[in-house]
């Protein structure tokens, strides 16, 4: 039987999948979809593979590792979320997919645009340039704290100070960090913070869900931040959270803990400091004396008759000398003033010291440090020790 040749162009499966791509991606270039995770696995790669369902179709789709990232949570089945989109053609099966662009949970969507919309409208004012963010003080005493006092990130910040740095002093400035009233008490807050003189300011809270932390993208508090006069560092959330009050900040953290070990240097790097500028002085002072003595030996030398022109040289010599003496040792004693007044600042911060104000500190047996109720139990031994020795403590 013959058949009669087709007008019909001939492709190759390639050509025709690869014609197919083209034409849904000239169709579809972009798509905003919603609905609920059937299926998700999340490759070695990073990539994340699911299937978006509704009640009556569904679809796979991809989100590359590099743009799931940025999402800032990881969904999980049965999850109803909303993607932007493009439709392809995987042309190695001839399967049709989505890959995904940004994905959020359903309901963000007005909260996310507005969070755009402020964020574009900000920035084109200059509230978040790098040439205006301010470096923080090389040695910091005082941070006022502005957060909740029932926040968890409040526990995280104190366990930080008290282990990295326990010479910052620092100063609780209470505010609503999650509702409707959140805004305006925040920035009441930092104006009172800002307002004592401290040597940084940190704002913080813990992580949560984009309305959880909307009042730290409302214009007001924003705005607050980037008014400080006072250094500012902002750590809210998680590693994946970004709020606008922390691109406004001088100093973003990643997360409250991160926030209190960027205020300054560890109290024993200090220490170190201080001990390498008493050495430093001493040297100094050693070499001034040296070449002083260098000189009066040298003019000594130099002393020519008459006797009367040595007698006058050798009076001048001595109240020079006398001078000299005078003003090595007021600069000796105002440099051991000095010295002196690190040393007893540091001396304070001494564990010892805390103790001789009536505090005690506890171990286990195996000499682990006990700081919550909830390391020990009943029956346990412990190790309390006070300023003039140790107590041997039975938990009933």
């Amino acid at each position: 039987m013959n058949v009669e040749p087709s007008p019909l162009p001939v492709f190759s499966i390639s050509d025709w999948t690869r014609q197919v791509a083209k034409a849904l991606a000239g169709t579809w270039p972009a798509v905003r979809l919603q609905g609920e995770l059937a299926s998700f696995t999340r490759a070695g790669s990073g990539h994340w593979y699911f299937t978006l369902k509704d009640e009556n179709a569904q679809v796979r789709a991809v989100m590359f590792r590099g743009r799931n990232m940025l999402a800032g949570f990881t969904p999980k089945l049965g999850d109803q979320v909303e993607v932007l989109a493009c439709a392809t053609l995987y042309e190695a099966r001839g399967e049709f997919q989505l890959v995904v662009d940004a994905m959020q949970p359903c309901g963000q969507g007005q909260l996310y645009e507005q969070f755009l919309r402020l964020k574009t409208m900000l920035a084109a004012e200059g509230l978040f340039d790098r040439q205006a963010k301010r470096p923080l003080p090389a040695y910091v005493w005082s941070v006022g704290v502005v957060t909740s006092p029932q926040a968890a990130a409040l526990a995280d910040v104190r366990r930080a100070l008290a282990r990295r740095c326990p010479h910052v002093a620092y100063s609780l400035y209470p505010c609503l960090v999650q509702g409707l009233d959140a805004s305006a008490s925040i920035v009441s807050a930092l104006q009172k913070a800002d307002a004592a003189g401290h040597d940084v300011l940190l704002l913080c809270r813990g992580g949560g869900s984009l309305e959880d932390l909307w009042c730290f993208n409302t214009e007001p508090v924003v705005r607050a931040v980037a008014a400080c006069s006072t250094p500012t560092v902002v750590g809210v959330g998680h590693e994946s959270d970004t709020t606008l009050a922390e691109l406004a900040a001088d100093v973003r953290a990643s997360t409250p803990t991160a926030a209190a070990e960027l205020l300054s240097a560890p109290t024993r790097v200090l220490q170190q400091q201080v001990a390498q500028l008493q050495a430093n002085l001493q040297k100094s002072m050693r070499h001034s004396l040296q070449r002083l003595e260098q000189r009066l030996d040298l003019a000594q030398q130099r002393l020519l008759s008459p006797q009367a022109k040595v007698q006058h040289m050798q009076q001048q010599l001595v109240f020079l000398d006398q001078r000299l003496q005078q003003a090595m040792r007021v600069a000796l004693q105002a440099a051991i003033h000095r010295l002196e007044r690190w040393q007893g600042q540091l001396q304070a911060l001494a564990p010892q010291q805390v103790l001789m104000r009536g505090y005690a500190y506890l171990q286990t047996e195996e000499g682990a440090l006990v700081s919550q109720v909830g390391q020990v139990q009943k029956g346990d031994k412990l190790l309390a020790t006070l300023q003039d020795g140790q107590l041997l403590v039975l938990v009933k």
